[in-house]
């Protein structure tokens, strides 16, 4: 990419990979602190579905949820 006989192809170059390297550092940076705070944001709803029911937390809901779908899908399709 660069040019013949001058270094402004060169400059411009290496500038554009230094500012997409940082960016892509950025990006990582950005999605792994998501991804921690998902984490986070999970087990603080298992604690407190925990504390409220007293049960296994966020399984007993996701347990009662699973019954509840399989009763729409057995009223929606006609079984008994």
């Amino acid at each position: 990419m660069c040019m013949k006989d001058t270094n402004e192809g060169c400059v411009l170059a290496e500038r554009m990979a230094k500012v997409e390297t940082k960016q892509n550092f950025v990006i990582v940076v950005m999605v792994m602190m998501f991804v921690a705070l998902a984490v986070i944001a999970f087990k603080l709803l298992n604690t407190q579905i925990y504390l409220l029911t007293g049960d296994c937390g966020l399984r007993s809901v996701t347990d009662a949820t699973r019954s509840d779908a399989q009763t729409v899908h057995n009223a929606t399709h006609g079984k008994k």
